[in-house]
C-alpha cells in the first residue's frame, strides 16, 4: 500500500503533491497526450513521476497547476482507494459526493479531495454505476 505522502490531516496529501510539482525545474511532456479535464476541456497535460508514481498535470502560466491524475495501480488515496477498486468497495463515510459529468465520467468525491473516476458505456456515462464498476482515474482539479 503506498501513497505518496499520507498525512494525518486529509487534502495535505494534495498539496504535498502540488508543491512537489510546482518545484520540479524539469518534467517531460507526455508524448502526444492530452488530458480530458472536463466533459469539455482536453488540455495538453505534462509527466512526472513521484515516488515511482506516474501522474499528468495540466499547469497555467496564469493559475499554476489546476489539474492532477494518475492511472496508476500503485497510487493510494489517504482512505486506501486505488484504480481498480470496485465501487462496492468504497466505504460510504468517505464520500463526499457521487456525481455524474455527462461524457467525461461518473465521480465519487472523498473526504481527503481526491475524486474517483468512473467510466461506463461508450461515452462513460452511456451507462449507470454499478457495485461492480472500477475506478478508472484518480484525479483532483482546482
Amino acid at each position: 500500500m503506498f501513497s505518496c505522502n499520507k498525512k494525518t490531516e486529509y487534502g495535505s496529501e494534495i498539496e504535498t503533491i502540488l508543491e512537489q510539482i510546482r518545484s520540479l525545474s524539469e518534467y517531460s511532456k507526455c508524448e502526444n497526450e492530452a488530458v480530458m479535464t472536463s466533459a469539455s476541456s482536453i488540455e495538453a497535460s505534462k509527466c512526472v513521476t513521484i515516488n515511482g508514481i506516474k501522474f499528468k498535470f495540466v499547469e497555467k502560466e496564469s493559475t499554476g497547476v489546476s489539474f492532477v491524475s494518475t492511472k496508476d495501480k500503485k497510487f493510494r488515496t489517504p482512505e486506501g482507494y486505488y484504480v481498480g477498486t470496485k465501487r462496492l468497495d468504497i466505504l460510504q463515510n468517505d464520500i463526499v459526493q457521487i456525481q455524474t459529468e455527462r461524457g467525461y465520467g461518473h465521480f465519487i468525491a472523498l473526504k481527503s479531495g481526491w475524486k474517483l473516476g468512473f467510466c461506463e458505456g461508450g461515452s462513460c456515462t452511456s451507462s449507470d454505476l454499478k457495485d461492480t464498476s472500477e475506478v478508472k482515474w484518480i484525479m483532483v482539479r482546482k
